[in-house]
């Protein structure tokens, strides 16, 4: 499962930084291929009545590759949104198999999505004339807000699951940074177009 879920999102990464250097155009062919094809294997599963892991793991993928293309299709930028959509499947596919090494991949993705964040953040420092809300770091900002709150939820509905106090300790330390991000991507926001004029 693992295995499959990384070699969804790294091809995508691959695929669409090529056609990104290249100047192509759709970018968004790649995720949308990829989530057809792992939809196909959803309705397969669909249609045995088989509701379990690789149903919950298939549905996952898709709906994280639909994300991604329509991220992509508003210029976000490729690794954070990828990581940060990566991420939250991670927690998404632990909290429905209950293997721990999905969550163990999530608490290694999730610092090197708040690294890929603060880079992306650093735009607002040397990019002028931006437009409101409707800019690439504004809505890559965006699509981790939304990864951040969906982990919120996935880690609130975990309390009767904890089972020692490291796993408490880096969950307090998500949800803090998690909070900070909201906070983060709306006062950046707001301080470069107040400052702007």
């Amino acid at each position: 499962i693992l295995m499959l879920a990384f070699i969804n999102f790294s091809s995508i990464i691959g695929l669409v930084y090529t056609f990104n250097e290249l100047k192509y155009e759709p970018v968004i062919i790649f995720p949308i291929i990829f989530a057809v094809i792992n939809s196909v294997f959803l309705f397969r599963e669909y249609g045995r009545k088989s509701f379990g892991t690789s149903y919950s793991v298939f549905t996952g993928i898709t709906a994280s590759l639909i994300t991604i293309a329509v991220a992509l299709q508003f210029k976000t930028h490729l690794i954070t949104s990828v990581w940060a959509i990566e991420a939250t499947l991670l927690l998404f596919i632990w909290k429905k198999t209950g293997h721990t090494i999905f969550k163990t991949f999530f608490y290694i993705l999730f610092p090197l999505v708040l690294i890929a964040q603060i880079i992306t953040w650093t735009e607002y420092l040397h990019t002028e004339k931006m437009g409101i809300i409707f800019n690439p770091v504004f809505l890559t900002s965006f699509v981790t807000v939304v990864s951040a709150i969906i982990n919120l939820y996935l880690l609130k509905n975990n309390g009767k699951e904890m089972q020692n106090k490291t796993n408490s300790f880096f969950e307090d330390l998500i949800t803090l940074a998690s909070y900070g991000i909201i906070y983060a991507t709306l006062l950046f926001e707001i301080t470069y177009h107040i400052s702007g004029m």
